[in-house]
């Protein structure tokens, strides 16, 4: 028997902007307390983030598949501009308020690429919540400078140039279970585009360039001490930049990129619920 929450959990598709078909996942409990917005990581899909329910069973959680990955339709791993991905969350921001109203407030966190979407979202729409929560923030990715160079002249000249495996699964996390669950998932995307990595750098510059970064509620960076795949210092630089109500920093010592799935990820949700009003749990 599944566990109770999975039972909760609802699947479809809405348009984006450009009539694309986006796949996503709702939790919908009987009395939501919070809504929780998801924005993940690249390559992967909201099927796996379904156990954040099982920390917040009285929020009502949304994710969909960013375009061109899981279950979204669009080109795989390939957009012409970031913008689209922050179009298409607020796009779904929308269409989740419309189709699943609920009178409570608004909390959003972003993994790696989900959290660089979602600091543009703040810095450059405004977006508005309870909350904001960074978790390992592709701000800069982990690739040599030599590297970035090469891919600009690959980018010119075809943008499609796929590199496969960009991800060495053995990076995410130390536990065996999820390293082999992330390895065999048919949804995972194992390749990535010129184009879209020159996208995710661009992106990035656009928060490093920024000296100061405001925000009238409360925010949290989780990051990962071990991290292979973006850059913990330059989250780091971020955050001291960051003026708040309030903010928090937790840095997991040891930590590979994907804290949600480490072997002891259940400290990281255990501070995550420390860091959610105590009013919103069970």
């Amino acid at each position: 028997m599944p566990p109770m929450s999975a039972t909760l959990w609802q699947d479809g598709f809405f348009k984006a902007s450009d009539g694309i078909n986006l796949f996503y996942r709702i939790y919908q409990p009987a009395s939501p307390k919070r809504v929780l917005f998801i924005l993940h990581g690249f390559g992967e899909h909201a099927h796996r983030y379904e156990k954040f329910s099982q920390y917040f069973p009285d929020f009502q959680i949304a994710i969909f598949d960013m375009r061109g990955m899981g279950q979204s339709e669009g080109e795989r791993v390939f957009v012409d501009s970031f913008e689209r991905y922050e179009f298409d969350a607020l796009n779904f921001f929308e269409f989740i308020g419309d189709r699943y109203p609920v009178d409570a407030p608004r909390l959003f966190l972003g993994h790696s690429m989900g959290g660089l979407n979602l600091m543009l979202l703040c810095v450059q729409h405004q977006l508005k919540g309870e909350r904001f929560i960074f978790s390992a923030p592709c701000f800069r990715v982990a690739v040599p400078s030599p590297a970035l160079v090469l891919n600009q002249w690959i980018h010119r000249f075809n943008p499609r140039f796929c590199y496969h495996n960009p991800v060495y699964y053995k990076n995410l996390s130390h536990c065996e279970f999820e390293i082999l669950s992330y390895k065999n998932d048919p949804w995972i995307m194992h390749k990535m585009t010129a184009r879209l990595l020159n996208e995710m750098v661009l992106a990035g510059k656009k928060i490093m360039d920024l000296s100061a970064i405001h925000f009238q509620k409360p925010v949290h960076f989780l990051l990962a001490g071990e991290d292979r795949l973006v850059r913990t210092e330059a989250a780091q630089k971020i955050y001291e930049r960051v003026t708040a109500p309030s903010k928090t920093l937790n840095i997991y010592k040891n930590f590979y990129h994907e804290i949600f799935n480490e072997t002891d990820q259940l400290r990281v949700f255990h501070d995550l619920q420390k860091l959610i009003p105590s009013d919103c749990l069970p």
